[in-house]
């Protein structure tokens, strides 16, 4: 940060990229209505030979320093999200031709790294979560019946979405002798909740950990943080460091690396007050929205005894407006000014952050209630819904076989049909329906007619399905 000082305050006559030099070719009016900080974006940004200033330098103190706040042996900033994380980590610990042990619901970088390092998925079994339609992660029971598969690494995603924290340290002894990786995208103000605190990662015994930082912390987005506890065993910090060069731009943002660097101090003077603050809005808010309609809210009692919740999740059960979650989520943000971060067929996600205060968890309960008044007005959709509608989770049919290597099917001839002339196809892209967000279809999956009609079903029904072309309606399939 104070480099990025020091810089915006130099004058120099530039002649590098960027084109914009130093904002002095900006569309007209764009700088005055973005705010964006040009003087921080470019070669010179962070390099002045009478302070010693560079970059990579400064990034590589500001990681060092982020590892100590985290309690990480090492770690890196990433300015190509926490996507570019999940791939360095997939890369750095599956060989070409190995395996990784893993759920079904993961985030797609997950499947993409798969590609790129010609591995294959050892499937963990589904969990979902009764009465919900939300996935689990998996059990420590479940990674160590799968252990006979010879796995060469392992994989969980904790915390999901809807703020469900696996037991991690369980995890982590199953996984033995192989890395246990944790998507901790969300979870990255977990290092600073108040006790007893949700386990997370780099405490728990994983060898590699990523945070989307801008998730839940002040940071801008596409920033984010790769951690390597240090255990013993691959792949080491200098092969992470390597396949990080693979993975991230060779020009990195300056102000991106800046935000994580302030987002540290922040949280190591302020984080603890900040997220404890956040964990009581959230309950607040919890009896509030309850008290406004007629909701659920996701409760740590709700879940079986080996998860624990973050609390800063609330997960709203809207069945009983009549109103799958996407429409309750439209229907906010139309007409209340009230922005969830996700919504399924009959849950709706909001971020309880230590952005918020009274003011903004009162605002999201007070629009909850308007709008169950305005339901209960009786124009007529309640009937749209019989209270299961969109727990897709609960009746997602079983994945096709896979038959050939998600690499060979992704990066080679692919075609689009019409969902109905896709069966007995084999997958080209990963297909995931949102909810619940776990993949109906991967690369080199067969795809099966349960799997193409839950498919349509899904179309139908207004859920957003990413990875299928034509509006939902078609399929990518190997072009054999």
């Amino acid at each position: 940060m104070r480099a990025l000082s020091r810089a915006a305050r130099r004058r120099p006559v530039v002649f590098h990229t960027p084109g914009h030099k130093r904002g002095q070719w900006v569309p007209a009016g764009w700088m005055a209505r973005t705010g964006v900080p040009w003087a921080w974006d470019g070669g010179d940004a962070v390099r002045d030979p009478a302070h010693g200033d560079d970059l990579l330098e400064a990034a590589s103190e500001a990681a060092r320093l982020a590892a100590r706040a985290w309690g990480s042996e090492r770690s890196w900033l990433l300015w190509n999200g926490a996507t570019a994380g999940v791939l360095a980590m997939v890369l750095a610990s599956v060989p070409p031709g190995g395996r990784l042990l893993m759920p079904r619901w993961v985030h797609r970088s997950v499947i993409d790294a798969l590609v790129l390092a010609d591995a294959m998925p050892v499937f963990l079994p589904c969990r979902w979560l009764e009465g919900w339609g939300m996935t689990l992660p998996p059990t420590p029971q479940d990674v160590a019946a799968a252990r006979a598969a010879g796995p060469d690494a392992v994989l969980v995603t904790s915390p999901t979405y809807e703020g469900v924290v696996a037991d991690v340290p369980g995890i982590a002894a199953a996984s033995r002798p192989s890395p246990l990786l944790v998507d901790e995208a969300h979870g990255a103000h977990l290092a600073f909740y108040p006790a007893p605190a949700p386990p997370t990662g780099v405490r728990c015994g994983a060898h590699l950990v990523v945070h989307g930082a801008h998730k839940t912390l002040p940071v801008l987005t596409q920033a984010a943080l790769l951690h390597w506890t240090g255990p013993h065993g691959e792949p080491d910090a200098d092969r992470v460091d390597r396949v990080l060069a693979w993975v991230q731009s060779t020009s990195p943002q300056p102000a991106l690396l800046a935000s994580l660097d302030a987002a540290r101090l922040e949280m190591e003077r302020h984080g603890p007050s900040r997220v404890a603050r956040a964990v009581e809005l959230a309950r607040r808010a919890r009896a509030a929205i309850e008290a406004s309609g007629p909701y659920r809210c996701l409760a740590p009692t709700d879940l079986p005894a080996s998860y624990v919740l973050d609390e800063t999740r609330l997960t709203v059960d809207v069945t009983g407006l009549g109103l799958p979650g996407w429409e309750v989520a439209a229907a906010l943000r139309r007409r209340h000014g009230v922005w969830p971060e996700m919504a399924g067929g009959s849950y709706v996600v909001f971020i309880v952050t230590g952005a918020d205060d009274e003011a903004s968890v009162g605002s999201l309960a007070s629009a909850l209630g308007a709008l169950a008044r305005e339901v209960a007005g009786g124009d007529g959709r309640r009937a749209r819904c019989d209270g299961s509608t969109g727990r897709w989770g609960d009746a997602m049919p079983p994945a096709g076989p896979l038959v050939m290597r998600p690499r060979r099917a992704a990066l080679g001839a692919a075609r689009r049909v019409l969902w109905e002339q896709a069966v007995g196809h084999v997958s080209a892209a990963t297909v995931t329906p949102y909810p619940p967000g776990t993949p109906l279809a991967i690369p080199g999956e067969m795809i099966t007619d349960e799997v193409a009609s839950f498919a349509l079903r899904l179309v139908a029904s207004g859920a957003q399905l990413r990875g299928s072309p034509g509006q939902g309606r078609e399929a990518w399939v190997v072009d054999a």
